[in-house]
């Protein structure tokens, strides 16, 4: 990840200009930070309203024994495999879509609400712009299915990081870090040496390529009791 920059002098010189800029600013954050805690906090009413306030633990699964079932049924797989469809994906919100070099879309993850049941995505797909045309592809080792990751392109590959996988009432957060081979179709996950050098698990955060740095910024982290946003 990129290195963080170091944190600006406080004060804006003579007349206290830059003392007026720094609470402007500081006073903008909050209000957005505010206004995105409400929403998040409206999403969920929103989920319990429409399901019912009943005990998460008398018909939901555990949101970790879920993920480990889900890796468990795409074990099967040994190789890259490419499918054109009839039609285009299910619908989902939360994606990440990447443009690539040649001006294809790369779509991956996302989630959707029926009305009874968070769906977590974790499919691969490709529009091919010259023949109008999805495809899906599927390879032998992936990442978990999650929503509010980031995407980003870089040479011939797509790197990924965070994102979550939710349930009606559970959140778990990744901190993860992935690259997927344009020239391959396959999954690789790019371990750390150090783990304390990775990044909290987040998602709603954003990632931007500068040069040969990839630069992460923000995101939050819910565990429906709280949820702390970054500021790094």
């Amino acid at each position: 990840m990129g290195k963080k920059k170091g944190k600006k002098q406080e004060g804006g010189g003579e007349g206290g200009g830059g003392g007026k800029k720094n609470g402007k600013a500081l006073a903008k954050e909050q209000k957005r930070k505010r206004q995105e805690q409400k929403a998040n906090q409206k999403r969920m009413k929103e989920r319990k309203k429409k399901e019912g306030l009943h005990d998460r633990g008398d018909d939901e699964e555990d949101i970790e024994e879920l993920l480990k079932r889900l890796d468990q049924e795409g074990e099967a797989l040994k190789a890259a495999v490419t499918t054109v469809l009839p039609a285009p994906p299910p619908p989902r919100s939360h994606t990440s879509f990447t443009l690539l070099p040649n001006k294809d879309i790369l779509m991956f993850g996302g989630e959707k609400y029926d009305g009874q049941r968070v769906h977590v995505f974790g499919d691969l797909h490709r529009w091919n712009v010259e023949k109008n045309e999805w495809r899906h592809i599927l390879s032998p080792v992936t990442p978990k299915a999650r929503c509010s990751h980031q995407a980003v392109v870089y040479n011939d590959c797509v790197y990924i990081f965070g994102g979550e996988f939710s349930t009606f009432y559970q959140f778990f957060h990744f901190k993860d870090f992935w690259k997927f081979s344009l020239k391959t179709n396959l999954w690789t996950k790019i371990e750390v040496a150090n783990v304390d050098e990775v990044p909290h698990a987040r998602s709603g955060h954003r990632l931007a390529i500068w040069r040969n740095l990839l630069i992460l910024f923000g995101g939050f982290h819910d565990t429906t009791r709280e949820t702390r946003y970054f500021n790094e």
